[in-house]
Formats: C-alpha cells, sequence, structure tokens
C-alpha cells in the first residue's frame, strides 16, 4: 500500500472511530504530539487540543454528551504536499441533554507523518451544534431601503455580492469584479496568524490586485463560498462573515488549495450593495 493510501486509510480509521465513538480507538491514531483543531466550535468546546493524552480525554467525555455521529459519505483526496490531506463527510447524530437531532457537514485538512496524524483540523458550520446543545441563534436585523435589481430580500442581494465576486474573479471578469466594490473600498489579506497583507486601498488597486493574481496562474480556479452569516446592520451597511472553500482544476486534476474566512461590511451605494471593506483570513498558505 502506498503512503497516500495509507494516510486515507488512516483517516477512515479515525472518522470510524469517531463516528461510532470508540473512544479508546481514536487517540492512538494521533501522533503523541497531535493536535486537533476546531476553529469554528462554539463557546463551551475547546478549540484546539494539543496532544494525545488531552485528545483522548476530549473523547472519554464525548459519549456522556452525544449518541454515535454515525459519519458518513466519506471523500477523501491526498494533495500535492506529502502527507496532506482534505477530508469531506457527514454526521446524524443527537445530544442526549436535549434530545435535538445534530446532523452537519465537514471540512478537514489532515497532516500525517509517520502513519500517525500530526494535525487534524476540522471546519462545519456551528449554527446546528449550537441549537442542538439547546442554544439559540438570533439573525442580525437585515437593513432597511430599497436594494436595486437585488432579488426579494436584502439577504439574498448580499449573498449575491459575495457570489458575483467569485465568480468574476474565476471567468476573468473584471469589470463584473469593479462593481463589487465601492471607489473608495479597502481589502486585506491574512495567512493564519501571519503578517497582513495590504491593505490595498481603492477600487483600482483592488482590481489590479485580482488582475495580477489572476496573471500569475496557470490553472482554474473555483472559488466556493458558504455559511454567509450576517453579524451586524443597520439602515446603510451590513457586516458578513462567511467560508470559501478554493478549489484548482488543473487538467484532469482538482486539488482543494485552502479554505478561509471572508470578513465583510457592505453599503448601499448607487443603489446596490457593495464592499467597503473585505478580510480574507486564510486557514492555510497554497
Amino acid at each position: 500500500m502506498s503512503s497516500s493510501d495509507r494516510g486515507k486509510a488512516l483517516i477512515k480509521s479515525y472518522l470510524d472511530a469517531v463516528g461510532s465513538l470508540a473512544v479508546d480507538d481514536i487517540a492512538p491514531l494521533f501522533h503523541v504530539d497531535g493536535r486537533l483543531d476546531i476553529p469554528y466550535a462554539p463557546d463551551g468546546i475547546p478549540r484546539t487540543i494539543e496532544g494525545q493524552v488531552a485528545i483522548d480525554d476530549f473523547y472519554q467525555a464525548l459519549p456522556q454528551m452525544a449518541t454515535p455521529l454515525n459519519f458518513s459519505d466519506y471523500r477523501i483526496w491526498a494533495l500535492e504536499e506529502d502527507g496532506e490531506y482534505v477530508a469531506e463527510y457527514r454526521s446524524d447524530s443527537s445530544f442526549k441533554a436535549t434530545g435535538a437531532a445534530y446532523r452537519n457537514n465537514y471540512v478537514a485538512r489532515v497532516t500525517v507523518r509517520d502513519d500517525k496524524i500530526v494535525r487534524f483540523a476540522e471546519y462545519f458550520d456551528p449554527i446546528p451544534l449550537v441549537e442542538a446543545l439547546g442554544g439559540t441563534v438570533t439573525p442580525a436585523p437585515m437593513a432597511a431601503g430599497p436594494v436595486a435589481d437585488a432579488g426579494p430580500s436584502d439577504r439574498g442581494a448580499i449573498e449575491d455580492v459575495l457570489n458575483k465576486y467569485a465568480i468574476a474573479y474565476d471567468e476573468n471578469d473584471m469589470t463584473t469584479m469593479a462593481d463589487c466594490f465601492t471607489q473608495d473600498a479597502v481589502m486585506s489579506l491574512r495567512v493564519q496568524d501571519g503578517d497582513l497583507v495590504g491593505p490595498f486601498e481603492g477600487r483600482d488597486a483592488i482590481v489590479k490586485l485580482m488582475r495580477d493574481a489572476l496573471a500569475s496562474q496557470t490553472d482554474q480556479r473555483r472559488h466556493i463560498v458558504t455559511n454567509a452569516v450576517i453579524r451586524s446592520a443597520d439602515a446603510a451597511a451590513v457586516s458578513v462573515e462567511s467560508y470559501l472553500t478554493l478549489i484548482s482544476v488543473d487538467g484532469a486534476k482538482l486539488t482543494v488549495l485552502s479554505t478561509a474566512r471572508y470578513e465583510d461590511r457592505l453599503v448601499h451605494d448607487g443603489g446596490a450593495w457593495r464592499f467597503s471593506k473585505r478580510h480574507v483570513q486564510l486557514d492555510l498558505p497554497y
């Protein structure tokens, strides 16, 4: 069996063990200094668990909280970099304290070395988890006022801007790209906890950044935007967070390059919603 296939089998063993709550089988799959990251875990659940012993303690408590997670529909890809993988899967469970059903979809980035998991980073929509635990999520009030060519609601119009930006980049449509931003918009980027890239100030500077990035590519990119949540709103502006899954298509090969969180502020400008500020927080370099 190749090292790539062994890595995929290791990840499947982990998902099988967690999904069936075979908790004694989970920690041994990790390196002694392994790390479990759950960046979007709600308050009360640790977002980083380091070391085989701490990972074992975390999972030993899970059967008291939940029924088996019943992970299914596994899809596991080996990336170009040796020992790096991406997995997708879904759960179907319930929480004992509330009796509420819990179903979710997941994406994980996994690092494997010497047939052990060094890092398992799991990403999911936290809202179903909060609700299954008995919490509530109250949407922010929508901004008031007319929206030109926006569809049935402000939320739809705002999500249109998120998606329009993604498609404009992927299709090298700089006219549409420019229309997504106000004249004085600001954009910045950061990879993990590295240095801030930017800010790029003004619509023209942002479009130049995108045009230069496209010129350096030889592949086809697909920006998949999901999990948009409006964090705050007033009559003229909204703050929105969403997730990005960045995919590269090169010939017959498809690769997940990175995931990210968009942190946006949109304003009502000239009869339409446009970005006045956009920050891209990348989970991994690519």
